[in-house]
């Protein structure tokens, strides 16, 4: 991580790597379309959850001062991301009582108000990351990240 407390997107590419290195070491061969399919493939990925590697997904990505956003990971600490902001004389407006709730848990459950979410990116049990809008994330996703409108 930076001095300034971002990962950036180098960091968060490694982590995806070893999220999806951790999918297909737990891939189901029935999910794939032959023995040559390179797709991770799983049942469901809310059965597999507790076996992937999910630890780097931790950190504030990035921040656009200019257009007012910042680009977190799912289980980056809000903590964490309000002293990033901080550090950047940024600001969202978070209840204290959420600071050791991660960014995925607050979005999910509607902690962080929706117009506050620009998008959603996820992770499905074919292995396909794709980004979305709150209130159209596909079922049985993984959240990686999410992008916050900041605080005027």
């Amino acid at each position: 991580m930076s001095k300034d407390g971002l990962g950036g997107f180098h960091q968060h590419t490694t982590a995806v790597g070893e999220l999806l290195t951790s999918m297909y070491r737990i891939g189901s061969p029935d999910a794939r379309n032959g023995p040559d399919d390179p797709s991770p493939g799983i049942d469901s990925m809310r059965t597999v959850t507790e076996q992937l590697d999910t630890s780097g997904f931790t950190h504030v990505i990035s921040l656009d001062q200019n257009q007012g956003l910042v680009l977190c990971q799912s289980k980056c600490r809000l903590i964490t991301l309000a002293k990033v902001l901080r550090d950047h004389s940024l600001r969202l407006d978070l209840p204290p009582a959420l600071l050791k709730t991660t960014a995925g848990a607050a979005v999910l459950r509607g902690q962080i108000p929706a117009d506050r979410v620009e998008w959603v990116e996820v992770l499905s049990a074919q292995g396909r990351i794709t980004r979305h809008q709150l209130g159209q994330l596909p079922p049985d996703s993984f959240l990686l990240a999410l992008c916050l409108r900041l605080d005027d």
